[in-house]
């Protein structure tokens, strides 16, 4: 083999190497890219809870628990939630009808339904669905998100059966009354 042949060869065979390393530095940042967005990145969840007390009502949760604020974030509806008349004129006049314009990591809003027993009796079998849109970036910039969320009663049933907190705290102070009506 001539020293011409050899150099050719060992020529396209860096080449290949060269190409080998580029195609891997790319992909490397655009896994690194990807994770920097993820990190980065608003999450905006809606669901349905006790309160943390352990109260009697249902309550509707809005949270940011991403790691970026969420911009922009509006709520649309589709079907019924069951709610007192009150917490449906406060969730009109509020975050559900006017929407949150600027939501921070780990951001919580939350609205009182109507007692547990209720909302779950009222809501039955039915799912009402509540979709999310929020943007990355302010005025309406950056990347659009958008989630759909099930709100329904019937999982909580299980729950109904312990017995809330403040109802046990109330029972407690019977019992104290009672005994120093002994006394």
């Amino acid at each position: 083999m001539s020293i011409y042949e050899l150099s050719l060869i060992s020529t396209v065979v860096m080449g290949l190497a060269a190409l080998a390393s580029a195609f891997a530095a790319a992909m490397s940042a655009r896994t690194a890219k990807r994770a920097f967005e993820k990190q980065a990145s608003p999450e905006v969840i809606v669901y349905i809870d006790n309160a943390p007390n352990g109260s009697l009502v249902a309550y509707m949760y809005v949270e940011n628990i991403g790691n970026a604020p969420a911009h922009d974030v509006s709520f649309e509806v589709d079907g019924r939630i069951c709610m007192s008349d009150v917490s449906a004129e406060v969730l009109q006049r509020g975050h559900f009808g006017n929407g949150i314009p600027f939501f921070q990591p780990g951001g919580k809003r939350q609205t009182a339904l109507e007692p547990f027993r209720d909302f779950t009796r009222d809501m039955g079998e039915s799912t009402a669905k509540v979709k999310v849109s929020y943007y990355s970036r302010p005025e309406k910039e950056g990347k659009r998100f958008e989630a759909v969320f099930p709100i329904e009663g019937m999982s909580f049933l299980g729950d109904m059966l312990d017995e809330p907190k403040d109802v046990l705290q109330l029972k407690k102070i019977a019992k104290a009354l009672e005994a120093m009506k002994r006394r």
